[in-house]
């Protein structure tokens, strides 16, 4: 139940470790010469095409290893010395990897001006901006059950700084749940890791937006594919193509159910007596579940961990406590039922609130994992059928 964690299709796995991994692809632009570039560039261009079809982007990059990976090339691509970037903060859920990318580059940070845990103080933000204008600005939360609206952001922004969203936790989820319609509402480009909500390799990707400029598009892929790295990594970049065709075919299906899954989770460990960090509208908005402990979150996150409950042990969002996060993600990549989610929810409980100990725990994990599964939301996988054979869904 690790938010950063997912599962991939056998079709993905056999992608990762299959013999293309093995050859060289550095792209036509490249000064050196390799055998097969046509063909290997093939897939580069294909998984390229589809990850902008599928969330609405003009163009993209599938060269980054990681989320982290992507931000080094958005910084390194548009930023000098001296210029201001703007994220949020660690302590609202912010990650470190864009005020640590800046201060490697000698470039100033500055939070954005929050004033809950998805609410912007926009009029604040357009005084900061007024008197210093930034080179970019970045959504990058990574415990969050809702979207911060991107639309209050561009509000207060003017139309030449560009706004990125970093999707890393989200990417399963948008644009059908987490943030419909986000190049129609100011986002520049939508960047992260392709593991997490999205069922992909560990590995990164960045789509740009119909008005993104064309000159920083440049910029950004060359410091991608050039600069951060050279060869492409074909298996990996094959099997984000298949899991971008996997997520194409059931996306909105597959993100329904994560959300779902969350809610009814996060609505179990209400009952039991737990605080859970709700959304506005709903208990969560996305994959991620985050509860308060009130006794001793070391220990409560030691028990689960010992009772094979795996999640989170976090700083929450805009306060001052510690607790625990859970992923929903992968519990409806496997298939569990509802019933099964309320099991998960009531362990889970039971375990914090002292009411079990791991090892009692531990025995009822067991039996949930142990159980009958198969891998839903992907193609069926038939020994010895050709790749381009038609294919069945599994929903």
């Amino acid at each position: 139940m690790i938010a950063s964690e997912n599962v991939m299709s056998r079709a993905v796995k056999k992608l990762c470790s299959s013999e293309i991994g093995e050859r060289y692809c550095v792209g036509p632009a490249a000064p050196w010469r390799y055998p097969r570039e046509a063909q290997l560039e093939e897939i580069v261009v294909r998984t390229r095409e589809l990850a902008a079809r599928i969330f609405g982007g003009k163009a993209s990059t599938v060269a980054p290893l990681s989320g982290s990976q992507c931000v080094a090339a958005i910084v390194l691509g548009i930023c000098k010395p001296g210029n201001l970037v703007m994220g949020v903060s660690p302590s609202d859920g912010g990650h470190w990897a864009l005020r640590g990318m800046a201060d490697k580059l000698q470039c100033r940070f500055a939070p954005l001006p929050l004033t809950g845990r998805a609410t912007v103080d926009c009029d604040k933000l357009a005084q900061m901006v007024k008197s210093n204008r930034p080179t970019l600005v970045m959504v990058d939360q990574s415990h969050s059950v809702e979207a911060i609206p991107p639309e209050s952001l561009r509000s207060a922004l003017p139309a030449n700084v560009p706004l990125f969203y970093d999707i890393s936790h989200f990417m399963g989820l948008v644009p059908h749940n987490y943030l419909a319609n986000p190049f129609g509402r100011g986002i520049t480009a939508l960047h992260g890791s392709s593991h997490k909500s999205l069922f992909g390799p560990q590995k990164g990707l960045i789509v740009f937006g119909r008005e993104a400029d064309s000159e920083m598009i440049a910029k950004i892929s060359v410091v991608a594919e050039k600069i951060l790295s050279s060869n492409t990594h074909l298996h990996h970049v094959a099997a984000l193509g298949w899991a971008l065709e996997e997520y194409e075919a059931f996306g909105e299906a597959y993100a329904a159910t994560v959300v779902k899954h969350a809610r009814l989770f996060a609505q179990t460990l209400q009952r039991q007596g737990l605080v859970v960090l709700s959304a506005q509208r709903s208990f969560t908005e996305s994959h991620q579940v985050l509860a308060k402990v009130n006794s001793n979150a070391e220990a409560a996150w030691n028990g689960l961990t010992a009772a094979g409950i795996l999640a989170n042990l976090i700083r929450l969002p805009r306060e001052d406590a510690p607790g625990l996060r859970f992923g929903l993600a992968e519990t409806a990549r496997l298939g569990y039922t509802a019933s099964e989610i309320e099991e998960l929810g009531l362990l889970v409980a039971n375990l914090v609130n002292g009411r079990s100990d791991a090892q009692t725990a531990k025995t009822s994990v067991k039996d949930l994992s142990l159980r009958p599964r198969s891998m839903k939301f992907c193609f069926e996988e038939n020994p010895g059928t050709p790749v381009n054979a038609p294919r069945k869904a599994i929903a």
